[in-house]
């Protein structure tokens, strides 16, 4: 039940960007959500500048950097607190990463958890949640869980003590409306397709906020599949006064495409092959996008709610699509993969499918881009 109204709901705001589309009843609904959108904002506002004004704890052996959004559901956050963490590790910069750990056992607790130490991983994803499994498997880097940032820095430090480390870098994932602790630095990622979604704030849209003015910088994700128009358009009129220099475009490039992750890259293999696409994460059209890209066939696709707890019933149901679809496959995201490759020893060996991991990696529209963006945060760090 709950599935089927928050379904339901995120198909109001997407057919809200034009009033006219809604039906009367769904206008009915929509007006009465914009009331208690009003109250949201109120909150908010209060909330948020309490918030502010307590200044928050200031971490004296780090630089902390703030990766954030304004809405609810996914702009790639994690994705490119992997090119940031990446591009400083090259520059020998010791780094560590805190996520809230959305969805995760471990945070229920209201404690925090170290769940990598940039060696190994401590905990399996159903503890630790999907987006920290997944970055602790691409980077060696320590990774801190739990919705205290105050408390996830003493279990750090704690740690640096111990292991006689040294951090340099912390990162904060989406962190841009949490003040707990200073930030040297705040990076807010926009979907230029999208940026304010339909311009309302919870519960009549997606935004918790509509303020970008606290940000040093703003990269716009998904930047290639909107026309340079449109391009424009976001930076000059729709981000106005904001500092367009200070404004980025970026992409999610694919990395590769693996069989159960192994280390071969199967893109040539499955090019014009017909797959089935599945999926729990904030934005499922960039996903599909991308398979398009790399030249692979999809039968259909099966669409989850962001950061599904799927079952073995679940995955059962996906591997009758992929036999129903005459399909050679099934092709999903790195974050679903760590909570359905638990499932697989379950199954007999009759019941197994090929199984593929699409990666995908932050990139910067072009070289000047990145030029930019690096000689910036390089002057302030």
């Amino acid at each position: 039940m709950k599935n089927c109204i928050t379904t339901w709901l995120e198909q109001l705001w997407q057919k809200s960007v034009q009033i006219n589309k809604l039906f009367f009843f769904e206008k009915i609904i929509f007006y009465f959500l914009c009331v208690l959108e009003k109250n949201y904002q109120a909150i908010f506002f209060c909330v948020n500048f309490l918030k502010k004004k307590s200044g928050g704890y200031r971490v004296k052996y780090a630089t902390v950097i703030s990766v954030g959004n304004l809405s609810v559901g996914g702009t790639g956050k994690s994705v490119f607190v992997q090119f940031l963490v990446k591009e400083f590790c090259v520059q020998n910069k010791n780094s560590a990463i805190f996520l809230r750990g959305y969805k995760s056992n471990l945070t229920r607790t209201g404690e925090s958890f170290l769940i990598c130490d940039g060696k190994e991983k401590l905990y399996d994803p159903k503890l630790c949640g999907d987006e920290a499994y997944m970055l602790a498997e691409h980077l060696q880097v320590p990774i801190v869980i739990g919705k205290n940032r105050v408390a996830s820095h003493r279990k750090l430090k704690a740690f640096c003590q111990r292991e006689n480390s040294k951090i340099d870098y912390i990162f904060l994932d989406d962190a841009y409306q949490n003040h707990s602790l200073k930030k040297d630095f705040e990076i807010l990622l926009l979907d230029a397709r999208r940026p304010f979604e339909n311009g309302h704030c919870l519960p009549a849209g997606r935004l918790r906020e509509k303020d970008y003015s606290r940000a040093d910088i703003i990269v716009l994700t998904h930047a290639d599949s909107v026309s340079q128009k449109r391009l424009h358009e976001v930076k000059s009129r729709m981000l106005m006064p904001f500092e367009q220099t200070k404004i980025f475009a970026g992409k999610h490039k694919t990395s590769g495409i693996f069989l159960q992750n192994s280390g071969e890259d199967q893109t040539q293999f499955l090019r014009k092959k017909n797959v089935l696409v599945f999926a729990g994460i904030g934005s499922i059209d960039g996903f599909v996008q991308s398979v398009k890209e790399t030249g692979v066939v999809y039968a259909t696709v099966l669409e989850y709610k962001d950061h599904y707890s799927y079952t073995l019933e679940d995955f059962k149901i996906i591997m009758q699509n992929v036999k129903k679809y005459s399909c050679i496959g099934a092709i999903t995201t790195a974050k679903d993969w760590v909570k359905i490759k638990p499932l697989l020893s379950q199954l007999e060996k009759h019941e197994h499918i090929s199984l593929y991991i699409l990666n995908v990696e932050f990139e910067f529209l072009s070289n000047q881009e990145y030029s930019s963006f690096m000689r910036l945060m390089h002057k302030k760090f």
